[in-house]
């Protein structure tokens, strides 16, 4: 169900789409979903805190059906493979896969899976390549995937700049043109997904389409991070970033010069900085682009992703039910086969 300005495409045609997320903070209302097979459409309510947001502005899929009753229709492959996390050796740890390059005063780590076009897989904050497993057994038998560390992060060093994301999004190109590869398909989650940004509107050369998930375009205001989140950022610790749970024992196994405290400190840092990005440069991305959020999802308002994606010229939307920051992982059975059909129709793989 890829969303477009008017229609969605379930695979078996197309269809008006009717649509949105409920919840209990969402400018929706469960009363009013109404089922339609496996579809749920939904009727938005309008509210003071969205006033932009319209009838047909989000597809919203019953959550558990997608994969199993429209997967067949939505890509004649087989069914979505099967995980390699009992696999030696690991994503993030191949040898034979992996490799460096030395960008703007850091050491980037990256990895190389599969044939085809290219395609940019970013991790988000705190995380690595090991977590982005899901996504490359999912592109990697179709595509070649690039997956990287950003800096700092996995078994990238961290350098002396401060961290930005101006600074990550220009590794990202620079590593293009070191790999001399492009332009690529990036499919970027929350900070991955702003370099994406980034890269799309100051790079676009180097950037064929763009799949964000849980992403912000800029650190406050529309297409912002949440006032809320931003409150929160300020009061990060090392101690606050080690008990979000599996973190640091990857950091201190992977990277090679770990240093918790200053990883800590550096994270909070890149998460106040500012993406150097404005609302025209938000209209001026020409590449496919498929923004995804979870409707339980409090980094950024609902709202607001539904105003970038007007901004983007031609962009869609996809709501996912019941889904939270990393949904694109957690509900990949559902997001698999829309990720899949975006890019078989950037790819024109058939």
């Amino acid at each position: 169900c890829v969303i477009t300005d008017n229609r969605y495409d379930s695979g078996y045609g197309t269809a008006e789409r009717i649509s949105g997320p409920s919840g209990p903070e969402a400018p929706f209302r469960q009363e009013n979903v109404v089922r339609n097979g496996t579809i749920s459409l939904v009727k938005p309510v309008m509210t003071p805190e969205a006033p932009s947001v319209r009838p047909r502005d989000y597809l919203h899929v019953a959550p558990g059906t997608l994969g199993h009753n429209l997967g067949a229709g939505l890509f004649t492959r087989a069914s979505l493979p099967a995980g390699k996390a009992d696999s030696p050796p690991e994503y993030g740890s191949n040898p034979d896969k992996g490799a460096y390059a030395q960008i703007n005063g850091a050491r980037i780590y990256y990895e190389r899976h599969g044939r085809g076009a290219p395609i940019l897989v970013l991790h988000g904050g705190s995380s690595h390549i090991g977590r982005q497993g899901h996504l490359i057994d999912l592109l990697s038998p179709h595509y070649e995937v690039i997956a990287v560390d950003t800096r700092g992060h996995g078994r990238s060093t961290l350098g002396d700049q401060p961290m930005s994301y101006p600074l990550l999004a220009d590794d990202m190109a620079k590593l293009l043109d070191e790999l001399h590869v492009g332009p690529v398909t990036v499919v970027g989650h929350s900070d991955g997904g702003t370099i994406g940004f980034i890269l799309a509107a100051k790079h676009p050369e180097k950037v064929r389409a763009l799949a964000a998930n849980g992403a912000h375009f800029r650190r406050t205001g529309r297409g912002g991070m949440t006032p809320r989140s931003n409150d929160w950022i300020a009061t990060i610790t090392p101690a606050t970033v080690e008990s979000w749970g599996d973190v640091r024992g990857p950091y201190e196994r992977l990277n090679p010069g770990p240093d918790w405290e200053r990883f800590a400190t550096k994270i909070k840092e890149l998460w106040q900085s500012e993406t150097g990005l404005v609302e025209e440069d938000l209209k001026a991305i020409r590449c496919p682009v498929l923004i995804s959020h979870g409707d339980r999802d409090t980094f950024v308002e609902l709202a607001d992703l539904v105003w970038m994606r007007q901004q983007i010229p031609g962009a869609s939307l996809y709501i996912a039910p019941d889904g939270g920051h990393s949904h694109y992982r957690d509900q990949i059975e559902a997001f698999g086969p829309i990720l899949l059909r975006f890019m078989d129709r950037v790819h024109a793989t058939r």
